[in-house]
């Protein structure tokens, strides 16, 4: 009875009144399916404010001169893999393999690579005075690349490393962030690399997940940082 009730109602509504109706419906359609990107919670990749230079923030700055310092591990890992420890042995394969792919399936393959290492929480030490009262924590590192593909590592490290192969595919250093988030899945600090394509469209790559290419909901911005700049996305929180 109803579909039959809508039939006449719309039997009876004159030609222009349909055509008025149908122009809305499908502003309304587009203006659904071309959400801004705030709508979407996308990284910020254009409205974020530099804090300093990277080399004012100490703990990453160490870990990309490390970086640079363990590369010539890295070429003897390439002669004598057998001679390497953990994914070592595989990265040099993986690098060779990725130089002949597309700069898409270069990040899709080095996402999943990376993904697949284990994961390993920082350790926590506690100091404590003479007297057995603790009067600190703190936590171990980041890891560089080197030292993540041995021993793993948890979310800043995955981060990173995925940072540190893309660079050395080719990928410009101002083109990617490690961005560290708060999750509201994972109810936590969360750490993941976000890669601005030649469309400036937005890719997340994320520990836990595929790559997030278009909306990055559950995140809460609060700081970036590259090899170039330190970035503060906490305005507004």
């Amino acid at each position: 009875m109803r579909s039959c009730e809508t039939k006449s109602v719309l039997q009876m509504v004159s030609r222009p009144l349909l055509d008025i109706r149908f122009f809305l419906c499908l502003s309304l359609f587009f203006l659904g399916a071309c959400q801004s990107s705030s709508q979407l919670n996308q990284y910020p990749f254009f409205e974020s404010r530099q804090l300093s230079k990277a080399y004012d923030f100490s703990s990453w700055w160490e870990v990309v001169v490390k970086h640079e310092q363990q590369k010539s591990n890295f070429l003897k890992c390439k002669k004598e893999p057998f001679t390497c420890q953990g994914k070592l042995r595989s990265y040099s394969h993986i690098i060779e393999q990725a130089k002949s792919l597309s700069r898409e399936d270069q990040i899709e393959l080095i996402h999943r690579y990376i993904n697949r290492t284990p994961y390993d929480d920082d350790k926590v030490i506690r100091h404590y005075d003479h007297e057995g009262a603790q009067i600190g924590v703190t936590r171990t590192s980041w890891k560089t690349l080197y030292d993540f593909l041995i021993e793993g590592g948890d979310c800043e490290d995955y981060a990173t490393a995925k940072y540190f192969m893309l660079v050395e595919l080719g990928i410009k250093v101002s083109d990617l962030r490690v961005v560290v988030t708060y999750s509201d899945k994972l109810f936590g600090y969360h750490a993941v690399l976000a890669l601005r394509q030649p469309d400036n469209s937005i890719w997340l790559l994320d520990s836990n997940y595929p790559i997030k290419k278009n909306s990055h909901m559950g995140y809460r911005w609060i700081y970036a940082m590259n090899e170039q700049a330190v970035w503060d996305h906490r305005k507004g929180y």
